[in-house]
């Protein structure tokens, strides 16, 4: 089977590098990325620049970056607002769904 898409949920704040650096990978690998932070705190004080530029990567590769907390789509480039619904929506068309 040939991934074409891959979702990572994310929940564990200190997964949250990991994760990232897995799904630039992937997404630069032609795979379709969706990342979502689910009611986790993004305390990235120690690399704001480096996780910025993977959130980019990802966006500028048709890939989404989504938050289940409004609060985070202020502050963070790239980063949009997700509800239920739409996580659940997007997983629907995904090959792959990575748990973090």
């Amino acid at each position: 089977m040939k991934v074409k898409s891959a979702a990572f949920l994310i929940k564990d704040p200190a997964n949250i590098w990991e994760c990232t650096r897995s799904a630039a990978g992937l997404a630069v690998e032609n795979i379709l990325i969706h990342l979502f932070f689910i009611d986790v705190d993004l305390d990235i004080s120690n690399g704001e620049a480096d996780f910025f530029e993977l959130l980019e990567m990802i966006d500028d590769l048709d890939g989404s970056s989504c938050t289940t907390r409004l609060d985070q789509t202020e502050s963070v480039p790239f980063l949009t607002h997700c509800g239920p619904a739409d996580i659940r929506n997007r997983l629907s068309g995904c090959d792959v769904v990575i748990c973090f």
